[in-house]
């Protein structure tokens, strides 16, 4: 599946290239001048000078294993504990930097999230793209107080230079209207909006992204191939990776190419989110490509649990159904798909039930 279900959250991703949220967490580690401990057994923090960079690397590797662990299970916020306190072990590593913006987007968290990016420091301190995320988030959460509180701070950082600022507030608003083009389903003119952002030296994954779904959407396939496979290799493993990885393994299933490498691009979407419908209909239309129709099924039928307002959700279950010898579940769901009055394939399901219910 493409997008759907996510495609309100698109376009605030244009504002805020990334978020961070660290929420304070106690972390232990047992006493031990030769080796690290499992992050389950209880420690003093005392013990940290014990430890020297590699066996800090070894226990945020630990931490990490138990986020997804945490994450399989469903409970983000035992995840978010964990991998704060990976990130907190291992700085530098812009992965578990993604992970936990990634896992605070689903935590919902903004109080934690702006203490991330201060880091203790004052607004004078900071620069102006952290202070841009913070507004981003206090203008997400309705706190527009705070959120004018901090655009005025950006505005005392910037205002000597003039240009620069002009420059960046056109590009942002020519980012913003892109998206909303594609979102209406005005595609020829969100590419315009976001050429010019391009042209004007500014090519961010969410500008990748909004790029290869207008282009993908018109049909101009190797284009759009081109911009998401530049989010893939350019890129550290985060929420963009996984929905880029997930459209171009979508696209390929749909057009029937490249269907083994769109099962290793879909396995890497889900190991960023494994309980996004989206991913796992993604999932199930490439399985069903390669004739693995019980496995498709499988995938069709635990997305179908997160996904109830899309007609290609019945739509991929009733032909798998059909695949399977099953033609009254396919009945079914193809009715189901075509209660979606406005989906494009209206009258080709509409032929299919005529059909199959003879």
């Amino acid at each position: 599946m493409w997008w759907s279900p996510l495609k309100n959250s698109l376009i605030a991703l244009l504002a805020i290239t990334f978020l961070a949220m660290i929420v304070s967490c106690k972390y232990t580690i047992i006493t031990s001048s030769s080796k690290t401990t499992s992050p389950k057994e209880e420690i003093s923090i005392l013990d940290l000078s014990y430890l020297n960079e590699m066996s800090f690397l070894e226990v945020a590797s630990e931490y990490f294993v138990e986020a997804k662990a945490a994450l399989r299970r469903g409970d983000s916020a035992v995840a978010l504990k964990y991998l704060q306190t990976a990130f907190m072990l291992d700085t530098n590593s812009k992965f578990l930097y993604n992970k936990v913006i990634e896992v605070s987007i689903a935590s919902g968290n903004p109080a934690s999230a702006i203490t991330a990016i201060k880091r203790g420091r004052d607004y004078s301190e900071m620069s102006d793209e952290d202070l841009r995320k913070i507004a981003s988030i206090y203008i997400n959460y309705r706190s527009y107080v705070q959120a004018f509180q901090t655009i005025e701070a950006v505005k005392e950082k910037t205002m000597k230079d003039t240009l620069f600022l002009m420059r960046l507030s056109m590009a942002e608003n020519l980012a913003m209207v892109g998206a909303l083009y594609n979102s209406q389903g005005k595609h020829d003119s969100a590419l315009i909006a976001l050429n010019k952002v391009v042209e004007m030296g500014i090519k961010t994954p969410n500008i990748l992204f909004e790029l290869g779904m207008a282009n993908e959407r018109l049909g101009n396939f190797e284009v759009a191939e081109k911009y998401f496979k530049e989010i893939l290799l350019d890129k550290p493993r985060n929420s963009m990776f996984a929905l880029a990885a997930n459209y171009l393994a979508y696209m390929w299933a749909e057009r029937n190419i490249n269907i083994i490498e769109a099962e290793e691009l879909i396995l890497l979407a889900l190991a960023e989110e494994p309980n996004n419908g989206a991913f796992l209909d993604t999932y199930g239309w490439v399985l069903f490509r390669l004739g693995r129709f019980q496995e498709a099924l499988k995938q069709f039928l635990l997305a179908a649990e997160q996904v109830k307002d899309d007609y290609v959700m019945y739509y991929h279950l009733a032909e798998t159904y059909l695949e399977l010898g099953d033609k009254k579940k396919a009945l079914e769901n193809f009715k189901k798909a075509n209660e979606f009055v406005d989906n494009p394939d209206f009258e080709k399901i509409k032929e299919i039930i005529s059909d199959l219910s003879e």
